[in-house]
């Protein structure tokens, strides 16, 4: 069980599953966003000026493991409530 702290200062307990999972959320939709942005304006002061043929294929493979994770979370949400 991961704590945190909520607006008013309680601590609530998170479980563990739930912040791994969000934790992945946020390191693939980091990498889909970072790797646009660096493609189009630029971030940080650096712009991609080439990339390979096989850049869109790792950005759709990112996408699709986006779309598993969720799935994942949803199921693993629904199963437990059934004691599995």
């Amino acid at each position: 069980m991961a704590r945190v702290s909520d607006r008013a200062g309680r601590r609530v307990y998170l479980p563990t599953f739930a912040v791994a999972v969000a934790a992945a959320f946020l390191l693939m939709g980091g990498t889909i966003v970072g790797f646009i942005l660096v493609r189009t304006h630029g971030l940080f002061g650096f712009k991609l000026g080439f990339t390979s043929g096989l850049a869109a294929t790792v950005l759709v493979i990112e996408i699709v493991a986006v779309v598993l994770a969720a799935v994942t979370a949803w199921v693993m949400t629904r199963n437990a409530g059934a004691g599995a």
